[in-house]
């Protein structure tokens, strides 16, 4: 349980945390699916799913999105993009007190989500895994439970990356210890939710 102050200017409760992670998850795999050319970089597959997870999923929002990896769900009732209460098409924050349309990885981190711990048990579909390397460079994951087991989904970065979605044990002992998922790790920062869910506890 988490007793401390989370700042962010709205935030969903109820049935709508659930319908949340469903469509961030179906949005982000049916773009590793059908629209890889969409992405550019590991925050960009956050912020497109995240934005279009907002949205009312009518048939025009179908016809112009396309293929959707799983079958559709109830649309967050409370509010939707662009509609959002306090911020409007603001989505992301930059600060404690100021939003906008978009923000880098590293600001997703900073000001977007809250930690959730380091251990594999804090995780629920939808979390975010991040790592630091160097130079302010963040990384990101979207973790994913699928059919009784874990996967993360992610575009590797630079101009010839690539969407991937691969088991999240593979990262527990991953080649290259600077990635690998444990407490142990320096570069691993942890799992992280975001700050819309907070009255999910």
């Amino acid at each position: 349980m988490f007793f401390f102050i989370i700042n962010f200017a709205y935030y969903l409760e109820g049935e709508d945390i659930y319908r949340f992670r469903k469509w961030f998850t179906n949005i982000a795999l049916s773009i590793y699916k059908f629209h890889p050319e969409k992405i550019v970089d590991c925050g960009d597959l956050v912020r497109i799913s995240y934005r279009e997870a907002l949205k009312k999923h009518d048939k025009t929002w179908l016809r112009n999105f396309g293929g959707l990896f799983l079958p559709t769900i109830e649309d967050i009732s409370s509010f939707n993009y662009p509609n959002i209460p306090e911020v409007g098409v603001k989505i992301f924050a930059l600060s404690d007190s100021t939003y906008s349309t978009w923000v880098s990885t590293r600001y997703i981190f900073k000001y977007n989500v809250f930690f959730i711990g380091k251990e594999l048990k804090n995780l629920r579909s939808g979390d975010l895994i991040f790592f630091y390397q160097h130079r302010s460079d963040y990384h990101v994951m979207i973790y994913l439970y699928i059919n009784g087991r874990g996967y993360v989904i992610y575009h590797t970065g630079g101009d010839n990356g690539e969407l991937r979605l691969i088991p999240l044990e593979f990262f527990l002992n991953f080649p290259s210890a600077k990635w690998r998922i444990k407490p142990d790790n320096p570069n691993f920062l942890g799992f992280y939710r975001f700050k819309l869910l907070k009255k999910e506890f």
